[in-house]
């Protein structure tokens, strides 16, 4: 066993400068208010400050789950200008609540939580939580025995994942069953020095190694929703993560990702420069030339 020591002057180091030294030190849950705040700061410095990250014309999908209500129910919205959230998750074998020809009025009603399989009620959790009143489902949104209206919105959801205030990823989560906050595991860590907030915790797993083996990684849907989402946050078994197109960062440190693409990304096609692919592959390739690839041509349930 080996075993590794500091001498450190508490008088000359201001606890301050451990935001640039160590990782941060993570919340009970992931549902937690320290939680949401470090998502709050990122996606605030990411609207206000990135200018690749810019968005215009945030009109509404065609239909939308608004959550601000005791009972979330679906709305039509009716070409409204409102910031929403969408969510990248697998369907996974078992059977999930959807929207079809027969139950699409009982949708607009309401719809009880305890319907809502548990990764989509997390969904509803965390878009309240971030202030957003709109969010988007796919199976939900879109009535899905109806071959109109199915071709209709697949090749509008390039723009609903553009557009969208974030998309919430269910990184770890092999169905709609699973959840995406119940699913975190706590992370240990033990206090050092009890003047400060000095703590040790194990090493977390590199990031893209654990990209790598997310289940919502092996869909070819999700490369889609991943790649045109303006803002992406996944979460993962052990911490929350964040990808826009201007940055990459995790809740595990302070540190965030701003550097070029490494080229050999096009292969493995999950590092933290992941979002930087198109403009690797084309200066002028950016979503837009992706965007062009029709969604719609791919089906669903084969994702």
């Amino acid at each position: 066993m080996h075993v590794l020591t500091w001498n450190i002057d508490l008088d000359k180091i201001s606890s301050s400068k451990f935001d640039k030294i160590f990782h941060r030190k993570f919340p009970p849950d992931a549902a937690s208010e320290e939680s949401y705040a470090i998502i709050s700061k990122w996606v605030k410095t990411c609207r206000q400050n990135h200018i690749d990250c810019q968005q215009t014309g945030t009109i509404l999908p065609t239909r939308v789950i608004n959550v601000s209500r005791k009972g979330p129910c679906l709305v039509e919205s009716k070409a409204t200008s409102a910031p929403y959230i969408t969510l990248s998750h697998c369907w996974g074998i078992k059977e999930t609540l959807t929207t079809t020809i027969a139950t699409i009025q009982d949708r607009y009603r309401k719809i009880n939580l305890c319907v809502f399989p548990l990764t989509f009620r997390d969904a509803v959790s965390i878009t309240r939580k971030l202030g957003v009143q709109y969010l988007w489902v796919d199976s939900i949104c879109i009535i899905q025995d109806s071959n109109e209206d199915w071709e209709f919105e697949s090749r509008q959801m390039k723009d609903y994942y553009r557009n969208s205030y974030i998309t919430i990823s269910a990184l770890q989560s092999p169905d709609s069953h699973h959840g995406i906050l119940a699913c975190l595991n706590p992370v240990t860590h033990i206090k050092l020095v009890s003047e400060l907030n000095l703590y040790l915790r194990p090493s977390l797993p590199d990031y893209r190694e654990l990209f790598q083996k997310a289940l919502l990684n092996h869909r070819a849907w999700a490369l889609q929703e991943r790649l045109l989402s303006t803002r992406i946050i996944p979460f993962s078994e052990k911490e929350i993560f964040w990808e826009c197109l201007s940055c990459t960062a995790r809740q595990g440190s302070t540190m965030e990702f701003t550097g070029r693409l490494d080229p050999s990304s096009i292969i493995t096609s999950e590092g933290e420069d992941f979002k930087c692919i198109l403009t690797y592959l084309n200066p002028r390739c950016s979503k837009e030339k992706w965007s062009s690839i029709s969604l719609g041509d791919l089906p669903r349930h084969l994702c």
